[in-house]
């Protein structure tokens, strides 16, 4: 009987592992994951399956990547391998990719090592350094981190892969530009002109400036050219201008996106004298009106050391060559920019690399985060108007009067179902005097542009006042001062953020500068059927402060107990189909410049009407009076936007905010989700000081009274069990 038992436990074992076995080949072939994450980090979202989807040819993705690197890198190459599998899997017969080997040969690695850190390094891949702590000793090695992605002759490069937040999001937009480069360069009609101006004459002062290398410029250009044409189907057709062989010399080149240098009689001493001259150069794109510059100069004025001049290398042209090809053609979705009204200028520096503004108010990492994913096109109303080559204007921070007929044009464009970001001042920084000066304290005064008659109309105000919020950035001072608070910076915490927009989902805090706050007319918006939705508000604890404003945080106090404090919209999304402004109203004006000569001369006015009979015509039936389906996004300060602000990797909170209003009022909802889907900000739930206080005694003390109740319980149950035993037997 024995036997038997110990025979039929031996059969169970082996029909055990006979099972397991069985089980793990099927699961070989079929497998089942499940993403047990809350944003389903390890699943690829819908946007990449979509890329993948596009794709017609087949994509190779070579990724060099050094073994055996200290933590968090070493989770980062784990995480790729599994990233970079899911997206085989949907990728189906056109995506693959292999790591290579490029772990230096001390540390066990083949003879094929060198090879693949030259190929990594012709890919434009290098190693950088990071600290490894070896034996309570820090060292430093170099190690590769990036990959490459090839769909046709076509290469994207993602270097620097130091971490694995955003790195989905940073694979699937290589894939999609790689799919729509492939498709617009193949179907390209024509060829994008680029065309090198270069003076001769600058060969003779080039040793003066350290540009020894600029007689050689227009070889190393065509070499570039011809690199990328080997890639991008022949698009580029080049050709190399001087200037000073024209017949009217540098004056014949028009335009003010070249650099222009101009130098006095230069002494060589016994030998004879450099002339006084001038000189132009840089190289200039264009395809089917569309024009963009590079510089192939860069001035530097430095204090005390004075002005310093350099070339780019032959990696930098390409680089910044293929960038401006890109933009010309039009790879990306267009987004118009504001320019003028006061507006922030888009374009800092002018080609000389001087500053056009100050660089406290410069939105360059907002532009270049745009950049990534959009061509970022300059609007002014008075010469360009606005059409519908671009399905989103930004207005940033106007301190200009808008005439009527601006406002005709910005609210016929949203009547047109595009979108509008308004990032609406209602104060201006001002100086004693009128200029700036270190010695003199700014006010901020109120401002008005005539944008507050259109939001009116569409159902929201920004009021005139400026939001104080108790709940706000803290600065450290210097000498263990403690902190100070910056009551005009709201820090918008969770509670107060609306997630329910799928593009603020994982929006878990923001910080707002000089920042009005909203007012939404719900009648207005109930009579014009649109809907609108707050998207982040103050804390329960703001005020408002109006009239004359000092920022100076030494002289902000908050109120007295008994002043009323409470939330205040900060920012909101409205969408729908908007009233015009200018329904039932005739068509504004466009505002011409007056003649100086002309004063009120009722004859010279008589004359003009003779001439131009039509203007007596009345015009109707040209004016939208209910529009498409558009979104007008509206926020009281357009400081969110500034460099200070915005960071230039675009990984902070702030800048996923942005930019994911950007892709959703582009329709690129998917894209904004992707990008927010994995956030290294993620904070704690406030929760009040007894709470706070009862999870800390309950870790030190409520964990081991637990057990020891544990122990008791069981020891209990085994009593119990002994006795019940006993009392069978005894029966």
């Amino acid at each position: 009987m024995k036997s038997s038992g110990r025979t039929s436990r031996y059969f169970k074992f082996c029909l055990y592992v006979i099972i397991v076995v069985l089980l793990n080949i099927a699961g070989a072939s079929f497998f089942l994951r499940a993403d047990l994450t809350s944003d389903n980090i390890f699943s690829l979202s819908d946007a990449s399956k979509d890329a993948l989807g596009k794709l017609s040819g087949p994509m190779t993705v070579k990724v060099f990547f050094t073994k055996n690197l200290p933590p968090p890198y070493n989770a980062t190459e784990s995480y790729l391998h599994d990233l970079l599998s899911e997206y085989a899997l949907y990728g189906r017969k056109y995506f693959n990719y292999q790591f290579y080997n490029v772990t230096p040969q001390q540390e066990g690695s083949d003879g094929s090592v060198a090879k693949n850190q030259s190929m990594a390094m012709d890919y434009g891949i290098y190693p950088v350094q990071v600290r490894n702590i070896v034996a309570d000793e820090v060292k430093f090695q170099k190690a590769y981190m990036g990959l490459v992605i090839i769909y046709g002759n076509m290469v994207e490069k993602l270097d620097s892969i130091y971490t694995t937040d955003g790195l989905e999001y940073r694979i699937t937009t290589a894939v999609r530009k790689l799919v729509n480069k492939v498709s617009a360069f193949s179907n390209l009609d024509g060829h994008v002109k680029a065309t090198l101006y270069l003076s001769s004459s600058l060969y003779s002062v080039a040793p003066y400036l350290g540009l020894d290398n600029l007689p050689r410029l227009p070889e190393t250009v065509k070499q570039v050219v011809d690199d990328l044409n080997s890639r991008l189907f022949d698009a580029i057709s080049f050709e190399t201008i001087d200037p000073s062989a024209l017949p009217d010399g540098e004056a014949g080149i028009k335009g003010d996106d070249l650099l222009r240098l101009e130098w006095p009689e230069i002494a060589r001493g016994k030998e004879k004298p450099i002339p006084a001259g001038k000189g132009v150069v840089g190289m200039l794109l264009e395809y089917k009106g569309n024009r963009q510059s590079f510089p192939l100069i860069k001035v530097v004025r430095i204090p005390i050391f004075g002005t310093r001049y350099s070339m780019p290398d032959k990696h930098a042209i390409e680089t910044g060559l293929e960038q401006g090809v890109e933009t010309v053609v039009g790879i990306n979705d267009n987004i118009g920019y504001l320019v003028g009204h006061g507006t922030p200028n888009l374009f800092p520096f002018d080609m000389s690399g001087s500053f056009r503004q100050e660089p406290e108010k410069s939105v360059a990492n907002f532009k270049a985060l745009l950049s990534q994913n959009y061509t970022v096109r300059g609007v002014n109303l008075d010469k360009d108007g606005l059409g519908d080559s671009f399905d989103c204007l930004i207005i940033a921070g106007p301190t200009e009067k808008f005439s009527d007929y601006d406002l005709f044009q910005i609210d016929q464009y949203l009547m047109r179902g595009h979108s509008v970001a308004l990032f609406l001042d209602r104060f201006a920084e001002t100086y004693p005097g009128g200029r700036k000066s270190p010695y003199s304290q700014p006010v901020w005064m109120p401002v008005s542009t005539g944008m507050e008659k259109l939001l009116s109309r569409y159902g929201v105000e920004v009021e005139q006042s400026m939001v104080m919020d108790e709940s706000c950035y803290k600065q450290t001072l210097d000498s263990n001062r403690g902190q100070q608070p910056i009551y005009f910076a709201p820090l918008v915490k969770k509670a107060f953020i609306n997630n329910k927009p799928a593009f603020m989902k994982n929006i878990k805090g923001l910080v707002a500068v000089k920042v009005s706050p909203l007012k939404l007319l719900p009648d207005t918006i109930k009579e014009n059927g649109i809907k609108a939705v707050t998207l982040f508000s103050s804390s329960d604890r703001s005020w408002v402060s109006k009239g004359r404003l000092n920022l100076n945080p030494i002289f902000i106090t908050p109120p007295g107990p008994d002043t009323q404090r409470s939330s205040f919209p900060l920012a909101a999304l409205l969408y729908g189909k908007f009233p015009s402004y200018f329904a039932g109203r005739d068509i504004p004006v466009k505002p011409v410049e007056k003649d100086k000569n002309a004063g009120n001369d009722k004859k010279g006015e008589g004359a003009r009407d003779r001439k131009n009979p039509g203007g007596k015509v009345s015009v109707s039936g040209v004016v939208i009076q209910k529009g498409k389906e558009g979104k007008l996004f509206v926020m009281g300060s357009s400081q969110m936007l500034r460099d200070y602000m915005v960071d230039r990797e675009g990984r902070s909170p702030n800048a996923v905010f942005l930019m994911n209003l950007i892709d959703t009022l582009n329709n690129r909802d998917d894209i904004a989700v992707l990008r927010s889907k994995q956030q290294a900000y993620n904070p704690l739930d406030d929760v009040s000081g007894s709470v706070r206080m009862f999870i800390k005694w309950f870790n030190i003390a409520g964990l081991p009274v637990l057990v020891a109740v544990f122990g008791l319980l069981m020891l209990v149950g085994r009593s119990i069990r002994r006795r019940r035993i006993r009392r069978m037997f005894a029966a």
